[in-house]
């Protein structure tokens, strides 16, 4: 019997005893197989040939379709009457595109950045060669701020309580709170490096008494500055220069990525490899590398030590004992110390770098040996800090938490960032920022935040605004404008803070005003060359003169207590940093560095751990093929603070 036979002897079956009018699309329906009925109740009929295709197959395929279908889904978008040019720009050339020199900022300090332009759309961002940070190069983080500018999820419209609202009518709540900020009146910031901003905040400040000026970044420096008091009783910004290194330590410092002038800091120790052409010594550098945690900079290690993060503030002491007196009494977790130290002792142009995030102590015993080293004026500088309020950033935040639930905090004003996401989560910053009876949140998004908050005023992007922000050094650049703001009403950080000054401006005048002085009577002249080198020469920060380490204090500092067990290190993503880029899918599908993992956030083991945690199997397996069978797939559960249950990792193990 044939298949159609078959059909219709089912068919006749089925309508046995059924009468009135029958009506079906295919023969398959009308047989109503239980084939045909799985088929229907399936929401993707077609699954198989999904899974036939890996992960960048699919994502093409759906970017052709977005493409295709004009990226407007099912909305109908309006209708809008397209002007030509009248008159085209005397400097447009059709077709030609003109390049701009601006700067763009990372966790608050500046990159100078020269930005492609087409028919008046920023296309294409390079480094400025001209900017001491940049150096003709950027990092992954301003590649991706033309997507960011881009995004359609940016926030688009100020919301009061939820509701949409407009600018006139946040002012008009200002005036009416505007009494009450003495003693009364908060301002939460990140890292702050714009001496316009910070001019305007400290004014705002001086201009109601009682009133704070907050920071906070959960990636912060405030180890550097801590360390830094215990060596010099005072705060510092430490500068390398390490074309003048021929001996590079890293102390868990990922100094190729996490460091403020990472950028400057790779083509300098680059720089330092070449023995051969134009730029080459003749003498290649070496660095040694002590890390708690795979990184690029320990991958290009010429020796690299793996040891627990515990165990960094222990090597730092006793390479601080050998380096000082010679001999060390610290029980020594490595038995490459000895050769490491003759090594930076053999001639100048030594350097000891500690990482961010390395605790105090490793901090003043960095700083210190590199005295010893001779290294200060030579392949480090101190200057003052390059942070307008260098405070500590956690006891900031800690001190505007109980102030706000003290109730002693009637207007708060959240200048970017995400505390209600990123801050400690014991502090329970949401709960406290209830209490505040009026708050504004400025940012890119409508976040965690925002939704805690009074007032959103969505921010302007860096490539549609008027500003200005310190480099790693202390120098100063401009920032302009790109693009006209692509959402109407947005604003920018100077002209809001402006707004609370009861002194509306915008932020093109706001900028003009600080640097007037600068120019004097050729001002304009002064002002078109600025903006077209895009840095402020002779802005960088000074050395400090006489700066001495107090060595008794800092070979006083208590030795380590000893550490057992497995230790988790949580550390700023590559690509993703603290979360702020997270809604950015080309960082988040950009494979991180050693591990290639996209888009997931795993907890990175060696082979030898993951078997304590029996993540990994015992068959006699090559740790490669170890690897392979489990990365990804295991997990690791870890007890945060403030978590209700214990949060599940993915594994992946580096063989």
């Amino acid at each position: 019997m044939s298949d159609n036979e078959t059909i219709l002897a089912g068919m006749q079956e089925k309508l046995a005893g059924k009468s009135g009018r029958l009506l079906w699309k295919t023969l398959d329906e009308l047989a109503d197989t239980e084939e045909f009925q799985s088929w229907i109740e399936d929401e993707f009929p077609n699954r198989a040939d999904l899974l036939n295709i890996d992960r960048r197959q699919f994502l093409k395929v759906g970017g052709a379709a977005l493409a295709m279908a004009g990226l407007t889904g099912c909305r109908i978008l309006p209708q809008m009457k397209a002007v030509p040019y009248v008159r085209s720009p005397e400097d447009l050339v059709s077709g030609q595109t003109l390049a701009y020199a601006t700067t763009l900022m990372h966790n608050g300090y500046g990159l100078g950045v020269l930005v492609e332009q087409y028919e008046g759309r920023p296309i294409k961002i390079e480094g400025n060669p001209n900017h001491p940070a940049s150096v003709g190069a950027t990092d992954v983080f301003e590649q991706a701020e033309l997507l960011n500018m881009y995004d359609p999820d940016r926030s688009q419209s100020i919301v009061h309580n939820g509701e949409v609202a407009g600018y006139n009518e946040l002012a008009d709540a200002l005036r009416k709170v505007r009494g009450s900020w003495a003693g009364g009146l908060r301002i939460l910031t990140g890292a702050v490096t714009s001496p316009t901003l910070a001019g305007q905040i400290n004014q705002l400040v001086a201009k109601h008494p009682g009133a704070v000026w907050h920071a906070y970044d959960a990636v912060n420096r405030d180890n550097v500055y801590d360390g830094a008091t215990l060596a010099f009783g005072r705060q510092v910004n430490p500068v390398y220069n390490l074309q003048e290194a021929r001996v590079i330590v890293s102390l868990d410092a990922d100094f190729f990525k996490t460091l403020p002038g990472n950028v400057r800091y790779a083509r300098d120790w680059a720089d330092g490899r070449r023995v051969r052409g134009a730029n080459g010594g003749g003498e290649m550098n070496r660095l040694y590398v002590i890390e708690s945690s795979t990184t690029t900079t320990g991958a290009s290690a010429d020796h690299r030590y793996p040891v627990k993060p515990s165990e960094i503030e222990t090597v730092a002491r006793a390479l601080f004992e050998s380096v000082i007196d010679g001999s060390t009494t610290t029980a020594q977790p490595v038995t490459w110390l000895a050769e490491m130290v003759a090594d930076l002792k053999a001639g100048p142009g030594a350097i000891v770098i500690p990482g961010e995030e390395a605790s105090p102590a490793v901090h003043a015993y960095a700083m210190a040996i590199n005295e010893a080293l001779g290294a200060v004026g030579r392949t480090v500088n101190y200057t003052a800090p390059v942070e307008a309020s260098p405070l500590g950033h956690v006891s900031s935040l800690t001190e505007l938490v109980a102030a706000m639930n003290a109730g002693r905090v009637t207007t708060l004003l959240i200048l970017g960032g995400n505390p209600v996401f990123d801050a400690p989560a014991d502090l329970k910053f949401g709960d406290a920022l209830r209490k505040v009876p009026v708050s504004i949140h400025h940012g890119l998004y409508q976040d965690e935040t925002s939704a805690f908050v009074s007032w959103h005023v969505p921010a302007t992007h860096a490539l549609e605004t008027w500003g200005d922000a310190r480099a790693f050094d202390g120098t100063t650049s401009l920032v302009q404008p790109l693009i006209a703001p692509i959402y109407e009403g947005n604003k920018s950080d100077t002209e809001l803070v402006a707004e609370l000054l009861d002194e509306p401006r915008y932020g093109y005048d706001i900028l003009r005003e600080t640097y007037a002085p600068l120019g004097g009577a050729n001002f304009d002249r002064w002002w078109q060359q600025t903006l077209i080198d895009g840095v402020i020469p002779n802005t960088a920060g000074t050395p400090i003169a006489g700066l001495r380490v107090n060595l008794s204090a800092v070979a006083a500092l208590p030795a380590p207590a000893p550490a057992s067990g497995i230790e988790v290190n949580f550390r700023p993503d590559p690509h993703v940093w603290d979360g702020r880029y997270a809604n950015n899918s080309w960082l988040m599908e950009l494979p991180r560095p050693v591990t290639t993992v996209t888009w997931d956030n795993v907890a990175v083991v060696s082979p030898a751990t993951a078997q304590k945690l029996g993540a990994s199997p015992t068959d006699g397996s090559s740790d490669a093929e170890n690897a392979a069978k489990i990365s990804g797939k295991a997990v690791v559960e870890v007890n945060l603070p403030g978590s209700a249950k214990p949060v599940q990792i993915p594994v992946w193990i580096l063989p």
